[in-house]
């Protein structure tokens, strides 16, 4: 029994400590929030003991934005736009890129030690739209195809699941479009699509064909008309002129005809 009791107690020494260990890299380690441009925020503490606390500072960088004792203050921009609870819990209305950056809250005792220290790291974005794709054809084989956005920023490209990266893409439009570098892997397929996506939204094109053959004969029977064209005003011209001489010599013949009268 006594046996027992020892090795209970050292089980229960060991489990605090490795529990402790990892409390102190959660705590030391910011934690990702991802949220959507213009939406309403809310950080609550975690490993929350209490459903109010005697003293909460809340902190983006180095700056004071909210604290509440016996009361909520808020500071700067978040005067108009946030709001603090009695459990700690920081809100924020209408999200900007402003707002993006770490956030530390500091939970204090009465004797004004720390009790609790959570950090969070918040990445904005925008709500990604529909991709939109588009092919550009140098000869009847080659050709180039690119997926873009309108609206948002993607992280990730993906055409026929195959995701684009700088070794195979390039990047335009501040990362708003991805530019195949070689269609070879995709020599067999005709039919593409692309796929965006980032941590709050993503969006996909509706399947086409995209096809070079035929272009360059399509691009030469364009320029066919297009000498067609000019050849028809040349003509036109020409015959005018002809038509011009024409009746200037019956006028000088007549008038001849006229004196001789």
């Amino acid at each position: 029994m006594v046996l027992n009791g020892r090795f209970s107690q050292f089980s229960l020494v060991l489990l605090m400590a490795f529990s402790g260990w990892f409390l102190t890299e959660s705590n030391c380690r910011a934690l990702d929030v991802y949220m959507e441009l213009g939406k309403f925020l809310l950080l609550n503490i975690t490993n929350q003991n209490s459903s109010s606390y005697h003293d909460v500072k809340w902190f983006k960088g180095n700056s004071t934005v909210a604290k509440y004792k016996s009361g909520p203050k808020l500071y700067g921009d978040f005067v108009r736009r946030g709001n603090i609870f009695p459990n700690g819990s920081l809100s924020v209305s209408s999200v900007s890129m402003t707002d993006e950056g770490i956030y530390r809250v500091d939970v204090y005792k009465t004797d004004g030690t720390v009790q609790l220290t959570n950090e969070f790291k918040l990445h904005l974005f925008g709500k990604l739209s529909t991709p939109v794709m588009s092919v550009e054809c140098t000869t009847e084989h080659n050709m180039f195809v690119s997926c873009e956005v309108h609206g948002g920023a993607p992280v990730s490209f993906y055409l026929n699941e195959q995701r684009l990266t700088e070794d195979n893409a390039v990047f335009t439009d501040k990362g708003r479009k991805a530019t195949l570098r070689n269609v070879t892997s995709f020599s067999n397929n005709k039919t593409f699509s692309c796929k965006v996506e980032n941590p709050i939204s993503r969006g996909q094109s509706v399947p086409r064909q995209l096809s070079c053959t035929g272009s360059m004969a399509s691009y030469f029977y364009i320029i066919f008309i297009v000498l067609g064209v000019i050849a028809v005003i040349i003509f036109v011209r020409l015959l005018y002129c002809c038509v011009s001489r024409t009746n200037n010599c019956n006028m000088k013949k007549l008038r001849i005809c006229e004196d001789y009268i």
